[in-house]
């Protein structure tokens, strides 16, 4: 799949295909829980890379590893504070986990939306 989206990204800009075969393919993973993904785009929203990278690492490490609904919405506010995440953002994600945990298949289907109608759906 990765390698599909890279071939995909190479013949629809020529400038990304010419800095992919100079700078190389990035190695990375994409993120296979919808729960977990959207809890570190809201961290990360309005932060450096750093910056949203150790604040998830802290939020990850008190899970003890794994960003679950039902977990993230037992952690109250404070806490998550305590990692660094904005007022607000903690809220979203308390909001998001009590969501997802209550109903599970509300984020099955974002992947087949587009951005407005994944916003529209999330809000």
């Amino acid at each position: 799949m990765q390698q599909y989206a890279i071939d995909q990204i190479r013949q629809a800009d020529p400038i990304l295909d010419r800095v992919i075969e100079k700078v190389g393919v990035l190695d990375y993973e994409v993120e296979q829980d919808g729960f977990a993904f959207l809890v570190q785009v809201i961290i990360g929203q309005m932060l450096s890379a750093k910056a949203a990278d150790t604040i998830h690492a802290r939020l990850v490490a008190a899970v003890g590893g794994r960003i679950d609904p039902i977990i993230i919405a037992s952690i109250d506010e404070e806490v998550l504070r305590r990692f660094g995440i904005a007022r607000r953002k903690a809220q979203t994600i308390r909001a998001l986990a009590t969501l997802v945990d209550q109903d599970p298949s509300v984020l099955k289907n974002l992947a087949d939306l587009d951005d407005r109608q994944c916003l529209a759906s999330l809000c």
